[in-house]
């Protein structure tokens, strides 16, 4: 498990980065010339300490929320794209409504940062999930993953709830 971690994080924040530096070289970056208008936009951008902190805590947190979904739908890719659109629920729309809700500033730069998570984090969540099928954080030495095998007849219960028994009718003569 420890080895996966070690892995699965720098592979997201790899990801991510790779996302956000094509999105800057293509031209789809987030267009900061509403706040520069208003006065509010920071030109120069963030420190690249705080930019590597910032891909750091959400690959972290990618790795967290795919350790935690892994399995639940039994599609391994589909826990990796479903990592990654529960992550950008909360770094899309909520994090633009909470900028409308709390502040006059124009909502479409943040639409764009929203726009580009949408493409990044389930691309993240997939590759987590790939690494996740090929090194297999529930098993060792390379195993493959235990398979669900149909038990037998002989052995297995049945859970059906027992037969309800019909009450005899009423007599309505007596």
């Amino acid at each position: 498990m420890l080895r996966f971690v070690l892995l699965a994080v720098p592979l997201a924040v790899l990801v991510l980065a790779l996302a956000a530096v094509t999105a800057d070289v293509v031209g789809y970056g987030p267009d900061s010339s509403p706040l520069a208008a208003r006065g509010v936009a920071r030109p120069e951008g963030l420190p690249r300490t705080y930019e590597a902190a910032a891909l750091a805590f959400e690959g972290v947190a990618l790795v967290a929320l795919f350790l935690l979904i892994a399995g639940r739908s039994g599609i391994w890719w589909l826990d990796g794209v479903a990592c990654g659109l529960a992550a950008w629920l909360f770094r899309g729309p909520l994090l633009v409504l909470t900028v409308a809700a709390l502040t006059r500033l124009p909502t479409e730069p943040f639409w764009q940062v929203a726009r580009l998570a949408l493409v990044a984090e389930p691309a993240a969540g997939l590759a987590i999930a790939a690494l996740a099928r090929a090194s297999g954080p529930w098993h060792r030495r390379g195993d493959a993953p235990p398979e669900r095998r149909e038990s037998p007849p002989s052995q297995r219960r049945d859970d059906a709830p027992p037969a309800r028994r019909e009450a005899p009718p009423l007599d309505p003569g007596a």
